[in-house]
């Protein structure tokens, strides 16, 4: 897959003879999203054009309203490895700043999706706005089609068992809700986290049990307080994780964090290194013991728990 960062960067005139396109946060890219994007790939090769994802190097909401801009469900690129996979041809990614913004929904579609990208078929959802103010719509759209000399098509929404349309923002509720599997089958994946090993208060190792302090990627969304299974991938690997997320009432002084206790992992610093956490179940919330022993005991159970969950999938 080709990447292209803003518009100024695609060649004049691009290396393709017409563009299928889609554009959107795709944040998560779910199976609703997946579905549309596997319609992008499917036509542009039946027609012999290239397929192309539009996508934003930030949520609009931070630069349009950022006090109720949402925390992501991935990084970006984990977005651009699901897009990868999912065949697509080339993805252009947008700086969304106030100057992009301002630009109308006419002068968008005509001079950066049809002149520049060489767009011949859009395809997009039911509720996509876009331009100054978001004055640009499907109606607009239809209306600029024939005259611009593109096929616009609206995609069908997906839903879940429930028949809720699958959403970007219901998956942030149910991670929220440390609702971790319900929000795998919404991805059609497990959720992938990561943050960067820093340096801790040293508990675990304290308590036989010496975890990876994780700093997460900047607005990266976090799930409710708890201990988790997870799948912990690192340099030297993929390893089982029993994972504690938030405040530690044990520790009432000590800050919320995000640690990982490494399964069969040989113990070493692991002090600015990426890993990337794979949320499969929540195995209980924070709690409270009466002895550091209790609390001993109840870890060695959240061990051996994570240790038969993740078996199969190592």
């Amino acid at each position: 897959m080709n990447l292209f960062m803003g518009f100024d960067s695609v060649p004049s005139p691009p290396p393709w003879d017409g563009a299928v396109v889609t554009i959107g946060v795709f944040d998560g890219v779910h199976r609703g999203h997946r579905a549309l994007i596997e319609r992008i790939v499917y036509l542009a090769r039946a027609q012999g054009y290239s397929s192309m994802v539009l996508t934003f190097d930030r949520h609009p909401l931070e630069t349009l309203r950022p006090e109720i801009a949402p925390r992501y469900i991935y990084t970006l690129s984990h977005r651009l490895k699901k897009l990868a996979r999912l065949g697509v041809d080339h993805t252009l990614i947008i700086p969304f700043h106030p100057a992009f913004a301002a630009i109308s929904a006419e002068t968008f579609v005509e001079q950066s999706l049809v002149q520049t990208l060489r767009m011949k078929h859009l395809i997009t959802g039911d509720d996509f706005q876009f331009g100054r103010d978001r004055q640009g719509n499907i109606a607009l759209l239809q209306q600029l089609s024939e005259p611009l000399g593109y096929q616009l098509e609206v995609a069908s929404n997906i839903q879940d068992t429930t028949n809720k349309r699958i959403s970007s923002s219901l998956i942030r509720q149910a991670i929220i809700a440390g609702q971790v599997e319900e929000a795998a089958d919404l991805l059609g994946e497990a959720w992938h986290w990561s943050g960067v090993a820093v340096r801790g208060e040293g508990r675990g190792s304290e308590l036989g049990y010496p975890t990876a302090n994780l700093l997460p990627a900047a607005r990266l969304l976090l799930p409710a307080e708890g201990v988790y299974t997870c799948l912990a991938r690192l340099q030297e690997g993929v390893f089982a994780a029993a994972v504690s997320v938030g405040l530690k009432p044990q520790f009432p002084d000590s800050p919320p964090t995000v640690e990982a206790y490494l399964l069969d992992f040989v113990s070493k610093p692991l002090y600015g290194q990426v890993v990337e956490l794979q949320f499969l179940k929540r195995l209980r919330e924070q709690w409270r013991f009466e002895s550091l022993k209790q609390l001993t005991g109840q870890i060695e159970k959240d061990v051996e728990q994570t240790r038969q969950i993740a078996q199969s999938m190592l």
